[in-house]
């Protein structure tokens, strides 16, 4: 059975220098491997998410901008995004 596997990045995934473990990424990536779906849920901007998880390869979507932004990684396109019209 397949799961889906939501995580913060801040005080969670990352280390306090703002990277995440080759272990833990390895981790995973065997997971998403075997089926899983991993998310991954953050206020900060989606660039700063791509910078600290060197491109997120072990993730299926990232939640940014506070939920504002979904990303699906395996389609390289972003699957919603709700902005304020300024006008």
């Amino acid at each position: 059975m397949s799961k889906m596997i939501v995580m913060d990045m801040d005080g969670t995934l990352l280390r306090s220098d703002d990277t995440c473990s080759k272990e833990v990424e390895e981790y995973l990536n065997k997971l998403k491997e075997e089926g899983n779906i991993i998310v991954l849920a953050t206020g900060r901007c989606f660039e700063e998410v791509m910078a600290s998880v060197d491109n997120a390869f072990f993730a299926n979507y990232i939640i940014s901008h506070t939920g504002s932004v979904i990303y699906d990684i395996s389609k390289e396109k972003f699957i919603f995004e709700s902005k304020i019209p300024v006008d």
